[in-house]
Order: C-alpha cells, then sequence, then structure tokens
C-alpha cells in the first residue's frame, strides 16, 4: 500500500485517509473515474469506479485495495497501468 501511495502521489495526486490496505485514488468527475477504470480494465487490472451518491459530488475515485498476497510483480503491474490509466483531463 505504501508504494502504491507513493507512486500516486508522484504523478500528482493528492490521496485522503489514513495509511492503510485502502487506497483511494480521488479523480473529481465521474467521467475521470471512468475513464481510469475504463483504461485500468485494457491494463489488465480489476478496478471499479466509486461515484456519487456512495461518495460526495466532485469525489468520484478508484478504490484500491492492498493485500499481502500481492506480490511485488503484483504491485509493479499495478504501479504500471496506474500511470497508463490517469485521465485525459490529468494528462
Amino acid at each position: 500500500a505504501t508504494r502504491i501511495r507513493a507512486h500516486l502521489e508522484g504523478l500528482g495526486y493528492g490521496l485522503p485517509g489514513t495509511v492503510g490496505p485502502i487506497i483511494p485514488w480521488v479523480l473529481g468527475t465521474e467521467r475521470a473515474a471512468l475513464d481510469a477504470q475504463r483504461r485500468l480494465h485494457e491494463r489488465g487490472v480489476h478496478a471499479v469506479a466509486i461515484r456519487p451518491p456512495t461518495v460526495p459530488e466532485a469525489a468520484s475515485r478508484i478504490r484500491l485495495a492492498a493485500s499481502a498476497a500481492h506480490e511485488d510483480g503484483d504491485v509493479d503491474r499495478l504501479l504500471e497501468a496506474l500511470s497508463g490509466a490517469r485521465p485525459s483531463a490529468s494528462r
């Protein structure tokens, strides 16, 4: 989770919440979150966009969950996918 958070922060995203296995990648609009979800799926990563009414307006996100079952290679592939999944508005 620490590597994933550091990577997203390196891409310029502030991450709300506390340190832990759940990583909220807040993208703002529903469109941005759905775009990132699609791009992640294209890269073989299952991720779901969380949108209103589950989260407040302008707080749509991808919720990532790290697990001790993930190996270093799994995290490496996720980090590569995250770099390529940035929504167009964020590029």
